[in-house]
């Protein structure tokens, strides 16, 4: 049971790098993860709910990645990871209002704004950790370019 939602998180992770959400569709994901449509909608009610739980593994991903590196070097470690994400390049490139629109629920909660603060920027007020990290998702260049001064950044 696992293994198949393991399977379609990775295809709706494929769609959403080579397209941007709109890749993603119930019969696209079982056809890129080898699975029965069934067997999708047995794991998710919708679209949406796919999309909702990849950017959950990919924020857990985030988390476990930023744990790894060494305390003073988190906030570094989050900006790498979030300039090589191939979802977090997808939805930059081909649905960057989307994009936005994640950056700026997270942005509008507490409890990310505590999260942020306790594992990558101890020293920085936590709204300024997001909104920094954020900038290096959503501004405009080439993936794992990072972002000089201006709008968005600090």
């Amino acid at each position: 049971m696992e293994r198949a939602r393991t399977q379609i998180l990775v295809a709706a992770a494929d769609l959403v790098a080579a397209g941007g959400r709109r890749a993603v569709t119930m019969a696209s994901v079982a056809r890129m993860s080898a699975v029965a449509k069934a067997t999708v909608y047995n794991h998710f009610r919708d679209r949406d709910e796919v999309l909702h739980a990849l950017l959950e593994s990919e924020a857990g991903h985030l988390v476990t990645h930023c744990a790894a590196a060494p305390t003073d070097e988190r906030l570094q470690a989050a900006a790498r990871w979030l300039t090589s994400s191939p979802v977090i390049d997808g939805l930059r490139r081909h649905d960057p209002a989307t994009l936005v629109s994640v950056a700026n629920r997270a942005a509008a909660e507490p409890a990310v704004h505590e999260v942020v603060a306790g594992w990558c920027a101890p020293d920085r007020s936590s709204a300024d950790a997001l909104r920094w990290l954020v900038s290096f998702a959503v501004v405009p260049g080439e993936p794992g370019e990072l972002p000089s001064g201006g709008e968005g950044s600090l």
